[in-house]
């Protein structure tokens, strides 16, 4: 009935210095870099659980277990040098990195029905730390005030309660929420579907409610999925022609950016949105986009990957056939992590694709 949605990129390498070249007027001819290399299958296969996302342009955070304790390290794409930064001996869960990059969200679980989240900063120094008794837990970073987290911790019976954190602060406060699954519209107003709590629905209202005085106020009605980035916010809904959507940007004021349509699979209950991402301040959104029509389980057509220009209104084609796995692209926007681990890169600048594991440290 609800949504959850997760994801991350990057890219850097050697730098090579070419003499700059003097023209016949004695004016200096301007010299290009060539581009940096991404070291392939330099990260080992055995014990890798995930890479997380970047925390730079070159580095990645990456996780791997050995010997019964989890590890968590930055990476370097380009040069394949690897620091620890955390260690854990409790059944590692997930992370996810902060939009200001200040920030790690990393969660354990110690015991059944209970959580424990860690808040460090880059370096592995601890901020916060919280015990959470949980069966299931859903967070959404505060795109505006990255040091805030919205958690939601559900129970055995899908109960819930959403939780702020204050993480600089080490203050948690609860809220009360209809819907679990909320994101920030400002530093002081939360947006969520508004989706029936017993009957099954293909679409909900969007809402807005201020954190200051619960007011409440519908931003867009029957939209299937939406997302709130920090220069604009993105929704999804039907047209008139059966499986055909309209992808809508809406800046920060409410005015309408550019929008575009295209084809979503069905599933049982509802519709396939495909994995995307955004490029924070550049206006470029990256998505899978189904190469033909119908149900999801039986489609055979595959899946293209584009790029939007939310503020032009241009669209490009970048692959035309790729597995539908997750991406989470790099904050200059030249690569983006792939994979249902995020185990490749996506060079967005030379259009291929370079694995990142190797078996057991030998290259394949």
């Amino acid at each position: 009935m609800w949504n959850k949605a997760a994801i991350a990129g990057g890219i850097i390498g050697m730098m090579v210095i070419l003499s700059a070249c003097t023209s016949s007027d004695g004016v200096k001819a301007p010299h290009k870099e060539p581009e940096k290399s991404i070291i392939a299958e330099s990260l080992e296969e055995e014990g890798f659980v995930e890479n997380v996302g970047w925390l730079t342009d070159s580095e990645i955070l990456t996780v791997a277990t050995k010997d019964e304790t989890t590890r968590l390290s930055k990476y370097n794409i380009y040069t394949g040098s690897q620091k620890t930064i955390f260690e854990t001996g409790s059944s590692y869960v997930t992370s996810s990195i902060s939009p200001d990059k200040k920030s790690i969200y990393v969660q354990t679980s110690p015991g059944s029905y209970l959580a424990t989240v860690t808040y460090i900063d880059p370096d592995g120094r601890s901020i916060f730390e919280q015990d959470i008794p949980s069966y299931d837990i859903s967070f959404a970073w505060n795109e505006f005030s990255p040091g805030e987290i919205l958690l939601t911790s559900f129970a055995e019976d899908w109960s819930f309660e959403v939780s702020l954190v204050d993480i600089n602060n080490k203050n948690v406060s609860t809220l009360d929420m209809d819907q679990p699954f909320v994101q920030w519209k400002s530093d002081d107003a939360v947006i969520f579907q508004d989706w029936p709590t017993e009957d099954i629905a293909l679409n909900a209202p969007l809402m807005e409610e201020s954190l200051l005085d619960g007011k409440r106020t519908m931003i867009a009605e029957k939209l299937i999925h939406f997302n709130q980035f920090s220069d604009s916010l993105m929704t999804i809904k039907g047209t008139d022609e059966k499986g055909i959507f309209e992808y809508r940007f809406l800046s920060p004021e409410g005015d309408e950016q550019s929008t575009f349509t295209q084809s979503l699979l069905s599933r049982y209950s509802d519709w396939l949105v495909p994995y995307y991402d955004m490029i924070e301040g550049k206006g470029r959104f990256l998505t899978f986009a189904a190469n033909g029509k119908g149900a999801a389980d039986t489609d055979t057509d595959g899946f293209s990957l584009k790029e939007w220009d939310i503020f032009s209104g241009k669209e490009k084609v970048l692959f035309t056939d790729l597995p539908l796995e997750p991406l989470t692209c790099a904050p200059k926007g030249n690569a983006c992590l792939y994979g249902n681990q995020l185990e490749k890169v996506i060079s967005l600048v030379n259009r291929n694709i370079i694995h990142l594991l190797s078996v057991k440290g030998v290259q394949l």
